[in-house]
């Protein structure tokens, strides 16, 4: 029986990252799907103001960043 949508998204895990212009970007954590994604990045900014974006690992794209929390 195939996965929906919602179901196979909950077994992505994203990698988000905090940019930094001297150093590149800095690992923070890994979270599993793309709506905790997307609240995790609007959760550290609120918290420590900085740029910050998500990276999907097996497709090897940035799916969301800080100034624009939808999918690409």
């Amino acid at each position: 029986m195939p996965e929906n949508n919602a179901e196979a998204d909950m077994k992505l895990t994203y990698d988000i990252f905090r940019k930094f212009a001297e150093d590149g970007p800095v690992w923070i954590e890994t979270v599993q799907g793309i709506e905790k994604c997307k609240s995790r990045l609007l959760d550290l900014v609120q918290r420590n103001p900085g740029e910050y974006f998500a990276f999907d690992p097996v497709h090897s794209r940035v799916v969301a960043n800080s100034s624009n929390t939808q999918p690409l």
